[in-house]
């Protein structure tokens, strides 16, 4: 039996073999609340941090008037960087109309298997959300994998920001925690992402004067906690770890005098999580250990520029055991 896709723009899976108890539902969904309250104050200071409109008109009347006192038509300028731009921009297009999707590079999670044994000391996969933003679709796939797609071109002085991903939430009961020597545990999840993402900027445009951006990074994060049955209106969370890493995949910054650029970034295949250690002195013996891994794209785009999903990226999920060490 394959998981059943769940949304319109199939958002939600579910392994049909592992349902979700509602208090554990409850504090994911607190959880996310959390998180997406983080998200939304980082991108406001990065919001607040760009260089206002008054600030670009400003600096643009400035590098007209040099313009101007070197003998040049600033107008016939602007045209000119204009028409190279388009040109770019032009073939990009061109490219993603002929771009093939990439294989996805190996088996990924299957949603096949009945309830784990007891002897398996992996966490075992239960659900997941999957989100876009924009122009960016994320969805999932009746294998278990997850698809990005996308491409947003933007030419304002303004800074344009997205965060697309994934999270998925797994289970380990307490039945099945491999034996340890000293009471200490590590957790150490991967995925692969296949496929390869495309950012650029522009000459520039004089009259909207301000840096060029494509930037865009990874983020991964692990955390792991338990969820105990409590009365209506309490916290049923008890968080035991967590740890995000963020990798860079793009920054790209010209500022107006600068060349335009074009860069990409060939995913590897195999990636590895963060990996968490935990005591067994820190936890309920009697519940579950909850897993929750999320994969997240934060884009910023400003000036004359553009990111693509080039054709597509894709998620593949796997379930890993707890080491006892």
């Amino acid at each position: 039996m394959a998981a059943q896709i769940r949304g319109a723009n199939g958002q939600e899976i579910i392994n049909p073999y592992h349902p979700v108890p509602d208090f554990v539902a409850k504090g994911f969904e607190l959880h996310h609340k959390e998180q997406d309250e983080e998200l939304s104050q980082r991108m406001r200071l990065a919001q607040l941090a760009r260089p206002s409109k008054e600030e670009r008109e400003y600096a643009s009347s400035l590098q007209e008037a040099d313009l101007r006192s070197r003998g040049i038509d600033a107008d016939e300028h602007q045209k000119k960087v204009r028409a190279w731009s388009d040109r770019r921009r032009e073939a990009l297009h061109r490219h993603a109309k002929e771009a093939s999707t990439p294989s996805p590079g190996g088996p990924s999670l299957s949603f096949d298997h009945m309830d784990p044994r007891e002897v398996d000391h992996s966490f075992w996969e239960a659900d997941g959300n999957i989100w876009g933003s924009g122009p960016f679709v994320g969805k999932w796939n009746p294998d278990g994998s997850g698809d990005f797609s996308g491409k947003e071109t933007w030419d304002s002085g303004n800074l344009r920001q997205h965060y697309i991903g994934a999270r998925w939430r797994l289970e380990l009961q307490s039945g099945r925690m491999p034996p340890t020597s000293n009471g200490v545990y590590r957790s150490d999840p991967f995925i692969r992402l296949n496929g390869k993402t495309l950012g650029y900027v522009g000459a520039g445009e004089l009259f909207h004067s301000g840096d060029r951006w494509c930037n865009c990074w990874l983020h991964t994060k692990q955390s792991i906690y338990q969820l105990t049955f409590v009365s209506p209106g309490s916290d049923p969370r008890r968080f035991i770890a967590t740890k995000e890493d963020v990798q860079c995949i793009f920054f790209i910054e010209r500022t107006l005098w600068e060349d335009s650029v074009t860069e990409t970034h060939q995913f590897p295949g195999q990636v590895s999580m963060p990996s968490l250690t935990i005591f067994r002195n820190d936890l309920a013996p009697a519940d579950s250990l909850w897993v929750e891994l999320e994969v997240g794209f934060h884009i910023q785009l400003e000036g004359d520029s553009l990111f693509w999903f080039d054709n597509n990226v894709q998620l593949q999920t796997f379930q890993w055991p707890l080491l006892g060490l």
